[in-house]
């Protein structure tokens, strides 16, 4: 059937004018009626490549908005930490009303990275560095008082000392009024707590009195260390020796401040 008609359209096309005769005229209508449902099939088909194509522009573009909406919510959380950061180092340069403090070149709020050793916080990691402004032997603080110094620095990062390394020996004062006040040492008992000595025999200390630094040595005077928890009287020195109970939770820390003075620079 499919031969016999070809070979009338070759006959129409090789022997006139297809609008020459009444035959012509038939067959082109014939061809008309056969190309019809040709050329619908062919624009479905058409009509149906697009839609394949579209669907996958469509599908591209939904993964592509996917991707920038959590690129978007990622900076969104970022900007919120910063601003948490910035109110928090706002609550710890309001809280340290120490002229040390006020009068410092430099305060760095950062966050604590990592810990080393088996003792929660005796020595850790902070994520600001000399690029910050950290230099060896700033004062590490936060809003409940003093927590210890920066031993070693980098680019990025800053290893800090707590004061309550078994390392680390520094010296206080007991005020008890405008004009009596005692000096001690004080050191780390690696287990989150602190120890000292009154150099003054005759000392009038009690319970509950609060530790401040000295000032001589590395820390700037007038930063809270803690309050005498415990004394006792050692026969061999004849001196009182004290717990302390430090003001700072050594256990719950998250965000510290670097104070670079002055001297350091």
């Amino acid at each position: 059937m499919l031969s016999a008609l070809l070979l009338t359209v070759m006959l129409v096309i090789s022997f006139g004018n297809p609008g020459d005769s009444p035959f012509a005229l038939e067959v082109q209508g014939v061809l008309a009626a056969v190309q019809k449902p040709v050329t619908r099939m062919g624009n479905i088909l058409q009509r149906g490549t697009q839609g394949v194509f579209g669907f996958r522009s469509l599908v591209d573009e939904n993964q592509a908005l996917t991707r920038r909406i959590a690129e978007l919510e990622e900076e969104i959380l970022d900007l919120q930490l910063s601003r948490a950061e910035l109110e928090e180092l706002k609550t710890l340069t309001g809280a340290l009303n120490y002229t040390a403090v006020q009068e410092s070149k430099f305060k760095i709020a950062s966050g604590i990275i990592s810990m080393d050793g088996s003792s929660p916080f005796n020595i850790f990691t902070i994520d600001a560095g000399l690029r910050s402004g950290v230099v060896k032997e700033a004062v590490v603080v936060n809003e409940l008082g003093l927590i210890g110094r920066v031993s070693e620095v980098g680019p990025r990062f800053g290893k800090v000392i707590s004061v309550t390394d078994t390392n680390t020996n520094f010296s206080f004062r007991i005020y008890k009024s405008d004009t009596e006040h005692y000096l001690g040492i004080a050191s780390g008992d690696g287990r989150g707590g602190l120890t000292g000595y009154m150099l003054d025999a005759d000392a009038r200390i009690a319970l509950g009195d609060r530790l401040v630094t000295s000032g001589m040595g590395v820390y700037p005077a007038g930063l809270i260390i803690g309050t005498v928890s415990d004394i006792a009287d050692n026969r061999e020195t004849l001196l009182k020796t004290i717990d302390i109970e430090p003001a700072v939770d050594f256990d719950n820390l998250s965000t510290v401040l670097v104070i670079v003075t002055k001297d350091l620079l």
